[in-house]
């Protein structure tokens, strides 16, 4: 039965439009539908909904397709048209109306604060990509209280609805004792000025014992783990100072908090050392429906040497990752795994660097991104954050888009990759305006990545049909 309601917005003399870049393809039987405008993500038709949108050419009214139906199937109703077509509307994968169809993105006022909290130089690993100069530095409690106030005055007068704080080092669990005060500090003036907040901490796991992991429970926040591949892989860049490896450490770290029932998630930076050993871990991950993310390599002047991959090989070693992973998909979507490339909402930036990122380090001064640390544009006694980041953006115009960039604006991935870490776009062409260098590898395996997002989606319409 359809309602009122549905009979009286869609007319039988409307005409459906597909939208202009659009990305199709067909897995098991099913079409899979993505528009890159839209927040829906990945949208997969069933065989009848997707002869419907079949049969849309711009100039078809819904009355026409209802007639092309009919003869497939004299059985077909209207109202089974047009409860097809607020599907497809209501998944933004079609409009009737010019003024109706969903905007491009655009640079808007933020919603939210992305804080990275570097709490301590100090770390007990060596890593061989690290970006971050070790020393024996840390925040003092003073600063650190003084930065969190800042912050939430920062979001009251922006009408900021809510903040992600990240703490990290460093190592940040270094600090553990100090991180659990904060923690505290930030609950209270949540509740005071009615900010929503979240927090997330990265570690190298190595130092999660059962203790540790039983506080992590009680605080109630996002942990994310780093961690290269099994053994050598691992143990090839994520060093102690003495040059051992840290992954049988860092295994202990993940098996506490799977036994205190934590649920977190595994950072993977793929380099020339491990790219061999990702596929095999990332098959591990997934038997434990743990959720990782993979960091293409950035070089950065501390890295020891250049450890980027090949694209050819990036390309190669995940598609076979894929082809593999697609033939028994997790029961979570994998759909936003790779970098920071984001298929749930369109954007044309995809860092929010010199816009509402801020960076705070140790000593209360202020960094556009955790990238570019030793570059100080301003500090915690300042009298508003934002306005500081904005000042402070090293991106160069400000206002840049990927739209400005012209190898970018044909891209049907564009407004999921944002162009890329533009950090990055500049140290490897001494330019903003160029395209990411790993874009040959994004748009080789979004693809891949859709295939299997579509088969867990499939798996889903088979559970539910034998639910029923």
């Amino acid at each position: 039965m359809i309602s009122n309601s549905l009979k009286h917005s869609l007319k039988s003399q409307d005409i459906p439009h597909k939208y202009e870049m659009i990305y199709t393809d067909q897995v098991d039987g099913y079409s899979l539908i993505y528009n890159p405008l839209s927040r829906k993500g990945l949208v997969v038709l069933q065989q009848s909904a997707a002869f419907y949108y079949s049969l849309i050419d711009g100039r078809r009214t819904l009355s026409d397709i209802f007639k092309l139906a009919q003869r497939e199937d004299s059985r077909i109703m209207m109202d089974d048209v047009f409860q097809f077509f607020d599907q497809f509307l209501k998944s933004e994968i079609i409009f009737f109306k010019e003024e109706d169809k969903l905007k491009l993105p655009v640079i808007t006022p933020p919603k939210g604060l992305n804080v990275w909290f570097h709490i301590t130089n100090q770390c007990n690993l060596r890593c061989k990509y690290c970006y971050i100069r070790k020393s024996s530095k840390r925040m003092d409690l003073k600063i650190a209280n003084k930065a969190i106030k800042k912050i939430y005055l920062t979001a009251v007068t922006h009408k900021i609805k809510y903040i992600l704080f990240t703490f990290m080092g460093g190592e940040p669990l270094l600090e553990f004792p100090k991180i659990r005060l904060l923690i505290k500090k930030i609950r209270e003036l949540e509740q005071k000025y009615k900010i929503h907040s979240r927090i997330n901490l990265i570690s190298n796991g190595t130092l999660i014992n059962a203790k540790i992991a039983g506080e992590l429970k009680k605080l109630n926040i996002s942990v994310q783990i780093s961690c290269d591949g099994f053994g050598r892989y691992n143990d090839k860049t994520r060093v102690f100072p003495n040059g051992s490896g840290s992954f049988k450490f860092i295994k202990r770290g993940m098996e506490n908090l799977q036994k205190m029932g934590i649920r977190f998630g595994v950072i993977i930076v793929v380099t020339s050392k491990n790219i061999k050993g990702v596929p095999e871990f990332v098959e591990y991950l997934l038997s434990q429906k743990i959720r990782f993310g993979l960091n293409l390599f950035r070089d950065n002047p501390l890295a020891k040497s250049s450890l980027m991959c090949e694209k050819r090989d990036l390309i190669k070693t995940f598609k076979r990752m894929y082809k593999e992973i697609s033939l028994n998909p997790p029961n979570f979507s994998i759909l936003n795994h790779i970098d920071k490339i984001s298929f749930n909402s369109p954007t044309v930036r995809i860092c929010s660097a010199g816009s509402n990122y801020i960076g705070v380090r140790q000593d209360g001064k202020l960094a556009s991104c955790q990238m570019t640390m030793d570059r100080v544009i301003g500090s915690i006694s300042d009298k508003d954050l934002l306005e500081t980041v904005r000042k402070g953006s090293f991106i160069k115009p400000a206002s840049m888009t990927v739209e400005d960039r012209a190898a970018c604006r044909k891209c049907l991935w564009k407004y999921a990759c944002g162009g890329g870490c533009p950090f990055f776009v500049y140290q490897s062409y001494g330019r903003y305006d160029a395209k990411s260098p790993y874009c040959d590898v994004y748009r080789a395996l979004i693809p891949e990545i859709f295939r299997i997002e579509a088969k867990r989606i499939i798996g889903n319409f088979s559970k539910s049909a034998c639910d029923q």
